[in-house]
């Protein structure tokens, strides 16, 4: 794909949805994911303009931007003669929305793995995203086997039961591999990608979080209710009855 063709998709669909949303914000629709979608579309072309991508990724940016689906949004509307009924359109632009969130994820995560030779950390709570995150390799190297292959054995093996568990590291160190192979850093070795930058402020912030779950742990195994608390021998008939009901 031609630097112009991926910049014009890039207009097409941001044009689109900046004039589809300025029509249904007067109905009082709320859209929560409004920036995140426009500012990605912001920094997509920015990358493409500033020359970031690499023209050998522009065929693998467009097809993260076509997994938005607003094509079949403009495309329903189109079909209903743009009828202004929010109604109609909902279920597809609320898709876009969501198709929104781990296009995002991906796009940075592209960036960040394609254009340096430095290892990335995914730091965050659980339900933060780092799940979803890394669930959209499949379709950033969705035509590279070995990509998705090994992104596979990655993931059999942090499964506790798995007889790699232990050795779940070197299988990380495979996937990310293939990826730099797959993204033109054929030269960069595996004793590279293992380095990584961990600043200060996440290790405190990770052990203030872990602090905060252990006290929070306490305070509830060891109450009757938020003002009463558990007598030692109370707590230990508790305790047991919480252990027992974890292993049913």
């Amino acid at each position: 794909m031609e630097k112009k063709e991926l910049l014009d998709l890039i207009d097409q669909d941001s044009s689109f949805m900046k004039a589809f949303l300025d029509e249904y914000r007067q109905d009082g629709v709320n859209f929560g994911a409004e920036d995140r979608l426009m500012s990605l579309f912001v920094d997509m072309k920015q990358s493409v303009v500033e020359d970031q991508i690499p023209e050998s990724l522009f065929d693998r940016l467009a097809n993260l931007i076509r997994t938005l689906e607003v094509e079949k949004l403009r495309t329903h509307q189109n079909e209903l003669q743009k009828l202004h009924n929010f109604e109609k359109y909902r279920d597809l632009a609320e898709n876009v929305f969501v198709n929104s969130f781990f296009v995002s994820k991906t796009f940075y995560l592209l960036k960040a793995i394609g254009f340096t030779s430095s290892n990335v950390v995914l730091i965050g709570a659980n339900g933060s995203g780092k799940t979803t995150f890394a669930n959209s390799i499949d379709v950033v190297f969705q035509e590279n086997k070995k990509v998705r292959h090994a992104w596979r054995e990655y993931l059999d093996s942090l499964n506790e039961k798995s007889p790699h568990f232990d050795s779940s590291n070197s299988f990380r160190l495979d996937l990310l591999s293939e990826m730099a192979v797959s993204l033109g850093y054929k030269n960069l070795k595996q004793t590279e990608i293992d380095r990584f930058y961990s600043p200060k402020y996440f290790g405190s912030q990770m052990s203030r979080q872990e602090i905060l779950f252990q006290e929070n742990l306490r305070i509830l195994t060891r109450s009757k209710s938020c003002a009463e608390s558990f007598t030692d021998e109370e707590y230990e008939q508790h305790y047991k009855e919480l252990m027992e009901q974890q292993g049913e």
